[in-house]
């Protein structure tokens, strides 16, 4: 097997060998990252930049994590009660911060929407419908976040609040006539889908598997007949979860002596957030984030000492709401050996 087998064989290989090979080649690539980052930055001036750390700006900060996930809880809550799922907010913002925890030890998207899925499912048996309200809030997320981004880029130079009403309303629009084309769109598709592949699969294991993607489609259908209301409130909940999330990166970033105005981080939230997408990403975007962070920040003249004092603290506030979410799977366990 020549290099470019190897590699793509760890690219995409499913088998357990091909996927401990890119764990360890994530890994690898994390400590180059950082090994390189503190060859160039002092590392001397990145601990005294966090050790002078405005505490009120640091906590606060940190503490503006907890209702972002709050209010990404209520928007998951109204979607997944579309699909027949009955659970209260509280119950899926245990289970983000519980998803939190466990991605700490098994750092991949794939593996956080897996156990969101598992945990939503499990109760109802509803696994396509479940499956069908995390893909839909995963568009939703990845829509608002490149356009909120795109909207603080073009904003950051300008004070114009006409400006600012008229990008909420081609976002709530935009979002609208999105939401219609795929619900709609997915009705003759299943249509389509059913009538294809049905009568051509005899095997007991593959009907299975087209049983489950029918329930699928007709569980994304169900979002066609969703109320206006409704959608405005997934919209406008999932807008205020990020202007928090944006006010709490600009307190962290002040606590380390970074100004910036609210639109110019805006869309260096927007940026990080999609780096840290990307599928080579590790434990949440750590590595990818830091060098995302020194590029962006260096055009506003900001050193890259601060810039990785930042980026910690960034790293610092997800350990924090992990380590919430650890504790109440501790408490939920030891309630349940109580009871038992």
């Amino acid at each position: 097997m020549n290099l470019s087998q190897r590699l793509r064989w760890i690219w995409k290989g499913e088998t357990p060998e091909a996927q401990r090979a890119r764990r360890f080649l994530k890994l690898a690539l994390l400590l180059a990252l950082f090994i390189g980052l503190f060859w160039i930055i002092p590392i001397r001036d990145v601990i005294y930049a966090l050790l002078n750390a405005d505490p009120l700006f640091l906590v606060l900060g940190l503490l503006l994590g907890v209702p972002s996930v709050y209010f990404n809880a209520m928007q998951l809550k109204i979607l997944v009660q579309k699909q027949g799922i009955v659970i209260s907010t509280g119950e899926i913002m245990h289970i983000n911060l519980a998803v939190k925890f466990y991605t700490l030890f098994m750092p991949s998207t794939m593996v956080a929407g897996g156990i969101r899925w598992y945990q939503f499912s499990r109760k109802n048996g509803k696994f396509a419908e479940a499956l069908a309200a995390i893909a839909f809030f995963r568009a939703i997320e990845l829509y608002l976040t490149v356009v909120l981004g795109l909207a603080f880029w073009f904003l950051s130079g300008q004070d114009s609040v006409q400006v600012n009403v008229a990008w909420l309303v081609a976002i709530v629009v935009g979002t609208t006539l999105l939401w219609i084309a795929v619900t709609r769109a997915s009705k003759p598709f299943s249509r389509w889908f059913e009538a294809s592949f049905k009568p051509k699969i005899s095997a007991p294991r593959w009907q299975l598997l087209l049983k489950q993607l029918e329930r699928f489609f007709q569980a994304v259908v169900t979002y066609a007949d969703f109320s206006v209301w409704d959608l405005f409130l997934v919209i406008f909940i999932g807008i205020i979860q990020q202007l928090i999330g944006i006010f709490s990166n600009m307190l962290l970033a002040k606590s380390v002596g970074i100004d910036l105005t609210y639109t110019q981080m805006g869309w260096i939230y927007s940026v990080v957030i999609l780096a840290a997408q990307l599928p080579f990403a590790f434990a949440g975007g750590l590595g990818i984030r830091e060098i995302t962070l020194i590029a962006l920040l260096s055009a506003f003249g900001i050193g890259a000492d601060l810039a990785l004092a930042f980026s910690l603290l960034l790293f610092v506030r997800g350990i924090f709401l992990s380590l919430v979410g650890g504790l109440l799977e501790v408490l939920q366990t030891m309630r349940i050996k109580r009871a038992t």
